[in-house]
């Protein structure tokens, strides 16, 4: 700090190079904060998709283990059901909904995917898959296992991050 004396005018004043290099350190101690609120940013977003890839998983296999166990729609699938980004129908929907009389109580379950709900997941899937595998484990009675993946790519990623859901269904 440069100090200008005289009798009359006394001032003090600070130099550009001294308001710089304040202005240096100043924002070498903020940018670990940003970067830190940027990726719990970008964590709390991925916890959010995963948490709406695991409702969705959950509601297919919910409204699996309400089917009668001798359905068609639950047969035992050689090859399992996908529904890809970019189908025009959703195989997966069209299998539950379509192949077995429900009850008038069951076509008040939607396995679509809601704006309002889950935002804009929906853009975000990759891949669904259902697999049903009879099993007869020489019990008293068979059950069929289900299990449920969503396959997601979160935007700027190139990988795809997946949840799988398993249940099962009994006679």
């Amino acid at each position: 700090m440069i100090k200008y004396s005289s009798y009359k005018n006394r001032k003090e004043a600070f130099t550009l190079v001294e308001i710089c290099i304040a202005a240096i350190i100043i924002i070498l101690f903020l940018l670990p904060m940003f970067t830190l609120l940027s990726q719990g940013n970008k964590d709390t977003l991925h916890n959010r998709n995963e948490i709406y890839a695991r409702n969705y998983a959950t509601n297919i296999l919910n409204y699996c283990g309400v089917i009668p166990y001798d359905s068609p729609c639950l047969d035992d699938t050689s090859a399992p059901i996908e529904y890809k980004k970019g189908d025009t129908t959703d195989k997966i929907k069209e299998r539950l909904n379509g192949l077995v009389l429900v009850p008038d109580t069951l076509d008040k379950i939607d396995l679509n995917i809601d704006q309002k709900r889950y935002g804009n997941f929906k853009d975000l899937i990759e891949n669904v898959r259902l697999s049903i595998e009879t099993i007869d484990a020489g019990w008293t009675r068979t059950y069929k296992l289900i299990t449920v993946t969503i396959s997601w790519k979160e935007p700027g990623k190139s990988v795809c991050n997946s949840v799988e859901t398993s249940g099962m269904v009994t006679r």
